[in-house]
Parts: C-alpha cells; sequence; structure tokens
C-alpha cells in the first residue's frame, strides 16, 4: 500500500464481518506496520553487527563457517581462515584512552574491507580480533591475505602520532 506522498508501506489488514442493525457489515482494519518492520531490520542489524566497526560479528561468523565449508567442497576449493589479533590494544586504551582504542579498531576494519576480496568475509571476532573466511583454489593463505594484513597494520599519522607504535597486528591462517 502507499502513503500519500507516494512512498510504498507495510500494512497489516483484519477483516470482520459484523451485523449493524439488521444489515451484515464487512470491516476492514488497516494498521501502518512500517516502523515495526524497520525497527525488526535495524535489530537484526545490530544483533549480527558490531557497533564499532559496522563489521559482521562472531555469530554471523559461526553461521558463516559451515555454510563456506560445504561450498568450498562442492565447489573443490579449500576454505581459508584468518585471525587477526591486535596486540597490546588494550595498553593503547589504558594509555590513550578508549578513543584511540576505537580508533585503531575502525581502522584496521576499514582497511581490511577495503583489502579483501569482495566475496570474502570480514567479521568482528572479539574486543581485539579480527577473521577473514574466504575461498582458494590452492591452500596457500597468503594469497587471501598476506597483502591485507601487511597493509591493515601499517601505521598511518591520526594527528597524534603514529598509532602502530603502540598497537600491533598478528595473523593465523588455517587452510582446510
Amino acid at each position: 500500500m502507499r502513503d500519500g506522498a507516494g512512498r510504498l508501506r507495510t500494512v497489516q489488514v483484519k477483516i470482520s464481518q459484523m451485523v449493524h442493525g439488521a444489515q451484515p457489515v464487512t470491516v476492514a482494519t488497516v494498521w501502518d506496520t512500517s516502523a515495526n518492520k524497520e525497527k525488526e531490520r535495524w535489530l537484526k542489524y545490530t544483533a549480527t553487527h558490531d557497533a564499532l566497526t559496522g563489521l559482521p560479528n562472531r555469530s554471523v561468523l559461526h553461521h558463516e563457517l559451515p555454510r563456506m565449508l560445504a561450498l568450498a567442497e562442492r565447489l573443490e576449493q579449500h576454505l581459508v581462515v584468518v585471525c587477526l589479533h591486535i596486540e597490546r590494544l588494550g595498553r593503547l586504551n589504558e594509555t590513550l584512552g578508549q578513543h584511540a582504542a576505537d580508533l585503531v579498531l575502525r581502522e584496521v576494519s576499514e582497511r581490511l574491507g577495503f583489502l579483501v576480496r569482495r566475496y570474502d568475509t570480514v567479521a568482528r571476532s572479539g574486543s581485539d580480533h579480527f577473521s577473514i573466511v574466504g575461498l582458494v583454489r590452492e591452500p596457500q593463505p597468503g594469497a587471501l591475505v598476506l597483502d591485507p594484513v601487511r597493509a591493515a597494520g601499517r601505521g598511518r599519522d591520526r594527528g597524534g602520532g603514529r598509532l602502530s607504535r603502540t598497537a600491533h597486528l598478528h595473523s593465523r591462517a588455517h587452510v582446510r
């Protein structure tokens, strides 16, 4: 159904029969449920994505892994899972504040998002952990992530010094 401005709206309709006087009458009640649908979408998004980085969270990762493994087997490819850990992020948080630590997390997530292939999954899997999941034809994890990990770990001046002097990015790849 469209509203007065022509926007498509989600509605719920209830039709009931009643008698008015001696005449049977059909009554249709229409509720605009668009706001509820938008709230449902927002709740689903917040349940499956990290609030700070916007990346899929650990629950999405756990949901995707079996699906990706089955896809790898069907396509006769290998599943690569790369686990990234930002060392000393807690120390950064204590010395320069939460804002600095959040800046590092956002920067790493942004760089990883730009550097991996569009069909790979990048997720924030813990407070200072990221995961990359993808398929490769040859079991060489470097084909998927070595350059992105190096690029994501390079320091960048953000007005207060190079953040990489305090936080370091380490990775471990698992191939199946």
